[in-house]
């Protein structure tokens, strides 16, 4: 593990934080390699496919810092080894009340810039 690659994904993560908190879905867009795939649970219903779902539920309502939602990212866990990494963040208080355990896959492009391949969620 080197903690060069380790600071840019954190790096990375600190971004998806950034840009969902703000909606910045022009940021957002750029942390997700083309092919990134999405997959959970919200309660019961479980859902998988593109991350257009979770681009137009951003794009549709006012952003959760100019609502002033208590939102909280922590970034909980992360490992890379070569060209591969996976990290676990735990959010509190998105779009004022939900609690989303996310855990990323990411994979180290070809100018070593890491991308999130999937997103997997979980509604807490």
């Amino acid at each position: 593990m080197s903690q060069k690659d380790i600071s840019k994904v954190k790096s990375v993560l600190n971004d998806y934080i950034r840009g969902t908190y703000t909606a910045d879905i022009d940021l957002l867009r750029k942390l997700f390699h083309a092919d990134a795939i999405m997959s959970g649970f919200k309660g019961e219903l479980f859902e998988t496919g593109s991350l257009e779902p979770f681009f137009a539920d951003l794009a549709s309502r006012a952003s959760m810092k100019s609502a002033k939602d208590p939102y909280h990212a922590d970034i909980i866990w992360v490992m890379a080894h070569e060209q591969i990494a996976s990290a676990t963040l735990y959010q509190t208080g998105f779009f004022g009340t939900l609690n989303i355990e996310d855990h990323f896959h990411l994979v180290k492009g070809e100018t070593g810039e890491w991308l999130i391949i999937s997103k997997l969620f979980l509604f807490v």
